[in-house]
């Protein structure tokens, strides 16, 4: 929660930072006199800013969302808003990771905890529920996200899950759980939608790819937080935690504008100009990306929209390349990590359950960091060829310790330690790999007339791919072992890198418009 905390002020900070007066830019700054630190912070900032300008004061010639990626430094806008942006946007990924961990923090709940009876079978409901949600709520906000705005929907998740987390609250009954994990999943698919597409748009091609792993990151804070207060708070208080980060939520992300590609998509060009000083800075030559942008939207604005626009090779081959890499990221193993994971421990019986599952979330963090760091640098076929290849060998492994502690009855008491490690390295490159560049991907890949139906259709798609997961994972490891289930996602972890290494396209670097045009 306390990240979720930092989010509030960032954003707070962020518009009292951004430039509402562009004719004096600086009297921004002076609402932070009485913060000296913070107003060297910017000023030092916007005077880099100036210093480029006047190295290199030639026509911009190639930056943000629409143009050419060779950018000279004359071009590039501020990052620290950019950066304050995406955070704030991609807290919704924290609503989220706690949505997918609370079923293995609260699984008192089958205990009677909340002072109802539940079944395992009731539970794997409650589980994968959440999944089924999350895949009604992504396929039906693809024309909300268009029409109402991408920051619209990414600021309605707070109050629908602040709903949804009081379900979780007050259930007296199963069937308010179900209920309570039906309406948090659908609010968390179309945060899965509309978060992408937000932070792509408002960001520089630079920086693209590290401000959209912040989505990825925070998820995983989610998870972490999550897991930590399971260990620490009964059932009830973990509820009411999850519900303040809703609310924090809201106040951390409603300061930002919407993106200007987005207003420019809906005719309010004076807003789309004013959006761009905000997130580029004072010194930066919005006039020239704004006249690059209107381009770009009147091309989209010429085609078909919707469905209707997928006659093109281009649109097809996109929705291909994306729907396969949603599915392949949800069927290799991960959600019977996350939703399972305390349970998982306790069948190992090597180290305490709940004490596992955090340190595992722990480095999902990292991990998250470390994709950031290099999915701008090594680019996205790399990193998700490199996590295929470990998940792939982590999950053999996996099945190979379970097929001689339940098929052949061993003791595997010599290597008790061997789980942990390897859940430990196939989440750290999971979330490195499918967990962070999936999700950059899917907010640059399509067209502006196709992108919300595009981008609904492909996160529903992955959301149905998670159900069928979570719903029969449990089944089918007490039938069949889980070295069954595990063998299984090692040989979806060797398809995964066949399809990277055949059909995926590099987009690191590349406008959106770029990427188009190499489809």
């Amino acid at each position: 929660m306390c990240h979720a905390c930092a989010m509030a002020a960032l954003a707070a900070l962020s518009v009292l930072l951004g430039p509402r007066r562009p004719c004096r830019p600086r009297a921004a700054h002076g609402t932070l006199s009485h913060l000296p630190g913070l107003r060297r912070l910017l000023q030092t900032e916007d005077e880099g800013q100036r210093a480029m300008a006047e190295e290199a004061p030639s026509p911009y010639t190639g930056c943000g969302s629409a143009v050419g990626s060779e950018v000279g430094p004359a071009a590039r806008g501020r990052v620290l808003v950019q950066h304050a942006g995406a955070m704030a946007a991609a807290n919704a990924g924290t609503i989220v990771g706690l949505a997918l961990g609370w079923s293995s923090a609260a699984a008192e709940v089958l205990d009677g905890a909340q002072g109802m009876p539940v079944t395992l079978d009731e539970w794997s409901w409650v589980v994968s529920l959440f999944c089924v949600g999350a895949s009604v709520g992504a396929a039906s906000v693809g024309r909300l996200v268009h029409s109402l705005g991408r920051k619209t929907v990414i600021l309605a998740v707070g109050p629908v899950t602040i709903v949804a987390w009081a379900l979780h609250l007050w259930a007296s009954s199963v069937w308010m759980l179900y209920a309570g994990r039906l309406l948090v999943g659908a609010a968390c698919g179309a945060a899965c939608v509309a978060t992408p597409i937000f932070v792509c748009e408002m960001s520089e091609p630079r920086i693209r790819g590290a401000l959209s792993s912040y989505f990825e990151i925070l998820l995983c804070v989610g998870i972490l937080v999550v897991y930590v207060f399971g260990k620490l708070l009964p059932v009830l208080w973990l509820n009411v935690a999850c519900l303040a980060v809703s609310v924090l939520h809201i106040l951390g992300f409603m300061w930002f504008p919407d993106t200007p590609r987005w207003f420019l998509l809906r005719g309010r060009e004076e807003d789309a100009k004013k959006a761009l000083l905000f997130y580029r800075g004072p010194h930066y030559d919005v006039d020239a990306e704004l006249a690059l942008l209107k381009v770009g939207v009147k091309e989209s604005a010429a085609t078909p929209a919707g469905w209707k626009a997928f006659g093109t090779r281009a649109a097809k081959k996109a929705l291909a390349i994306t729907m396969v890499l949603m599915i392949l990221q949800q069927i290799t193993g991960v959600n019977a990590i996350t939703f399972y994971a305390s349970q998982l421990f306790k069948e190992t019986g090597s180290f305490d359950a709940y004490t596992a599952s955090i340190v595992v979330a722990a480095v999902e963090v990292v991990s998250g960091g470390v994709s950031m760091f290099f999915v701008d640098t090594l680019g996205r076929r790399a990193l998700l060829t490199f996590s295929s290849v470990c998940m792939a060998a982590c999950t053999g492994l996996m099945g190979g310790y379970f097929y001689f502690k339940e098929f052949l009855g061993r003791d595997v008491s010599s290597v008790s330690w061997l789980p942990i490690i390897l859940v430990c390295v196939y989440m750290f490159t999971f979330t490195t790999g499918w967990g962070a560049v999936v999700w950059v991907f899917l907010g640059e890949i399509f067209p502006d007339n196709i992108k919300g139906v595009a981008t609904a259709a492909c996160a529903a798609t992955g959301w149905c791919a998670s159900f069928l997961v979570t719903k029969f994972y449990p089944g089918v490891a007490a039938e069949l072992g889980n070295y069954v289930c595990y063998w299984g996602f090692f040989a979806l972890g060797v398809l995964s890198c066949v399809f990277v290494v055949l059909a995926l396209p590099e987009t690191k670097g590349k406008t959106l418009d770029e990427v188009q045009a190499e489809l």
